[in-house]
C-alpha cells in the first residue's frame, strides 16, 4: 500500500524526473517478481541473490531520486527497502551455507 501511494505521489507531480521514477518503479516490480521465480521456482539461491542485490540497488536509486520530487514518497519506500535488505541477508545466508 505504501509503495502504491509513493508512486501515486510521483505520477501526480510535474517534476522532470517523473518518467525516470516510473521506469525505476516498474523495474523494481519486475525484479521483485523475478526473485520469487529464481529463488523458489528454480530453487537457485545464487540467481535469487543476484536479482535481489539488483533490486536493492534499484530501490535505493528510486529513494534517492524521488527525494527531490516528493519527500513523503521517499519515506513511504523506506519500510520496503528495510524489508528487502533483510531478505537479501536471508538469501545470502542460504546461498553461503547451502
Amino acid at each position: 500500500m505504501l509503495m502504491g501511494i509513493s508512486i501515486s505521489l510521483i505520477t501526480m507531480s510535474s517534476h522532470y524526473l517523473k518518467k525516470t521514477l516510473i521506469v525505476l518503479f516498474i523495474l523494481q516490480l519486475i525484479a521483485n517478481f523475478l526473485w520469487s521465480v529464481f529463488f523458489f521456482y528454480l530453487e537457485n539461491p545464487f540467481l535469487g541473490l543476484t536479482d535481489i542485490v539488483i533490486l536493492d540497488i534499484i530501490v535505493i536509486f528510486y529513494i534517492i531520486k524521488s527525494y527531490s520530487v516528493s519527500k513523503i514518497s521517499t519515506w513511504l519506500f523506506v519500510p520496503y527497502l528495510l524489508w528487502i535488505l533483510f531478505a537479501t541477508y536471508l538469501n545470502a545466508y542460504i546461498f553461503i551455507y547451502n
